[in-house]
């Protein structure tokens, strides 16, 4: 997979290929860091309300009003400093957001919550994938762990042997998530940006509140209260608004519902900040982005500059509530996503712990999911339907299991309407995929399949194809 390349950051990070005891120069002194990114961002926001203040001075404030909700006035004061981002070769901006307790919570360096987000600004839509905590990795770094330990255990490991200082060590750490992460998914990931739970709650409580729809109802008796305690956290069905210590228990309660479901709502709140931030205007506001600023100076971390996340800022503002899609690797088949599988306890020093059905470190199963989810976003807006052409019963609904699993949206399940067996499994495509040639070597690796093209011959039809399940389905 090929990527545009540049220079990100000043930091030197350790190869993968080399140990880190043999490359890394221990630092000749710890010095207090200061993030270049937050000098930028105090001098991008002091020219800013300087001159929306020479502006306010010199104009009617009625003008000022209309003048500043015109989308040519955003282009003309920010498209000098918008900043080309690396895409992979679909065009997508890939960025692992990474959630962590910090502080005085428990668990402070695990990081509680690991999204893959993936932009197209050419499509203007944007990509979830959730990965869970408990997923069980390896690595050379650390050992053997559930995958929301290796930022904790190699960030302690390079200020504890390596004299890092603790905001090197804490972005080495990030990098090596990054790299595990991308090796299950077969994404590459160059962007990441990390919040503690007190700048989800200050960002939150900034904006005013957020409006979610919780669609089950949560009874947990053992929330965690930040103290070593639990607490009862509790929310009804249905629509809320949520201030920043309500919402971030709506994303962290796990005990009376899956590790899946909470990433689902962990998800939902990252929309609904996202609604919440353009239905204030913040881009128009100085005061509200500085207010907003404040909280990411505290509490942020990324190797996105200043202009490069006011850049994604103004493409998230195209996108569209339902151009937004999400997913969660689970162990729940056939749904989307639902690969992994709980091995025995007593294997993994009786600790619950989630690995791929297909093996321990055989990814290959969530490569074809994540390639066909990340990199063929229109079948988010397809349908499919399945029609049993082998004769032997149940072969067209175990087929759509399986594909629903890869993500596909089945429409229906049927049998085949012409009176004759099918040997090989055909799929009759009704309209044109893009980039259909890789598209079907992917679903290839799930099943064979011979393609027919039908488009133009059923004009009426409300599918994008027909798969008719052969003789040689297995």
């Amino acid at each position: 997979m090929s990527f545009q390349t540049r220079k990100i950051g000043t930091i030197s990070f350790v190869q993968e290929e080399i140990s880190l005891k043999d490359t890394i120069k221990k630092p000749r002194k710890k010095q207090k860091y200061q993030s270049p990114n937050i000098q930028r961002w105090k001098k991008i926001l002091f020219s800013f309300i300087f001159f929306f203040a020479f502006i306010l001075i010199t104009q009617s404030s009625f003008y000022i009003y209309d003048y500043i909700n015109q989308k040519n006035f955003l282009a003309e004061i920010f498209e000098p400093v918008k900043s080309d981002l690396i895409t992979d070769e679909f065009g997508n901006i890939n960025i692992l957001l990474i959630g962590h307790g910090g502080g005085s919570h428990d668990g402070p360096n695990l990081t509680d919550s690991m999204i893959i987000a993936s932009i197209n600004p050419q499509q203007k839509n944007v990509m979830m994938l959730s990965i869970p905590r408990d997923f069980w990795v390896e690595n050379k770094y650390s050992g053997g762990s559930r995958i929301n330990e290796i930022y904790r255990n190699v960030k302690r490991k390079l200020e504890k042997n390596f004299q890092f200082t603790p905001e090197s060590a804490s972005q080495e750490a990030i990098r090596i998530l990054q790299e595990k992460i991308g090796e299950i998914t077969s994404m590459d990931i160059p962007y990441h940006a990390k919040i503690n739970f007190s700048g989800f709650i200050d960002i939150i409580n900034t904006l005013g509140g957020i409006e979610i729809v919780n669609d089950k109802s949560i009874y947990d008796e053992a929330y965690p209260d930040g103290n070593w305690g639990i607490e009862t956290f509790s929310l009804k069905k249905g629509p809320h608004t949520l201030d920043g210590s309500t919402a971030l228990k709506f994303a962290r309660s796990r005990h009376n519902s899956s590790d899946f479901e909470r990433a689902g709502r962990q998800q939902k709140v990252i929309q609904a900040i996202k609604d919440k931030t353009l239905s204030m205007g913040i881009l128009t506001s100085p005061r509200k982005m500085k207010n907003l600023f404040s909280v990411f100076e505290k509490n942020f971390e990324s190797n996105l500059s200043y202009y490069e996340l006011l850049t994604i800022g103004f493409i998230g503002a195209d996108i569209q509530k339902d151009n937004m899609f999400s997913a969660v690797l689970n162990d729940n088949y056939p749904s989307a996503g639902g690969f992994l599988v709980t091995p025995p306890r007593p294997e993994y020093g009786g600790a619950f712990v989630l690995i791929p059905y297909s093996g321990e470190k055989d990814y290959s199963r969530i490569h074809i999911f994540s390639s066909l989810f990340f990199h063929y976003r229109s079948l988010q807006n397809m349908s499919f339907e399945m029609l049993n052409g082998s004769s032997i019963p149940g072969k067209a609904r175990q087929a759509a299991s399986r594909m629903e699993r890869y993500g596909l949206p089945i429409a229906s399940i049927g049998n085949n309407k012409e009176d004759r067996v099918v040997e090989e499994t055909e799929l009759w495509l009704y309209q044109e995929i893009p980039n259909q040639a890789d598209f079907i070597t992917q679903i290839e690796k799930i099943f064979p399949v011979k393609v027919i093209d039908m488009s133009g011959i059923y004009e009426e039809i409300d599918v994008t194809g027909s798969f008719i399940i052969g003789k040689n389905f297995k």
